[in-house]
């Protein structure tokens, strides 16, 4: 796959969504790691495709704050 300029402009709007207040339910959700782990990769899997830029800084931030359940068990 190739990542072109358009699907990082696609990702960076997604992150901007992301942060809205429309998707709230899905930020909480980041706080259950063990209920949602696809969704907890799927950013991960988006992050790494992110340049350095605020939206990468945005999603790193977000994603920092997750709870490591791996240290809870």
């Amino acid at each position: 796959m190739e990542v072109s300029v358009g699907l990082l402009m696609e990702i960076d709007r997604l992150v901007k969504l992301l942060e809205s207040p429309v998707f709230t339910f899905l930020r909480l959700h980041l706080l259950e790691p063990d209920g949602y782990p696809y969704l907890v990769k799927s950013l991960y899997g988006l992050l790494m495709l992110l340049p350095q830029s605020q939206a990468y800084h945005t999603l790193r931030s977000r994603l920092d704050a997750i709870p490591p359940v791996h240290l809870l068990r």
